[in-house]
């Protein structure tokens, strides 16, 4: 991420890794990485962040915009 700052995967994998341990950080590198790229894996970790950090209606829009963007996509 230090050498590629503008990395979404770079900021995704980070986020993803400190989802359990730093859910405001994570929440704010899945962010960043949404900002660049809306796939459904981002977004799904994306989700997962914000239900750690107890934002149940930022969890559920986002899980809607997983299903809107492809309804038969399992995670």
């Amino acid at each position: 991420l230090e050498q590629q700052p503008d990395d979404p995967n770079a900021k995704r994998l980070l986020g993803r890794v400190l989802i359990a341990k730093d859910a405001e950080r994570s929440v704010k590198l899945l962010q960043e990485a949404c900002a660049m790229n809306r796939d459904v894996d981002t977004l799904f970790d994306l989700a997962r962040a914000y239900s750690m950090m107890r934002l149940s209606a930022d969890a559920l829009a986002t899980y809607r915009e997983i299903l809107d963007q492809n309804p038969y996509q399992a995670a």
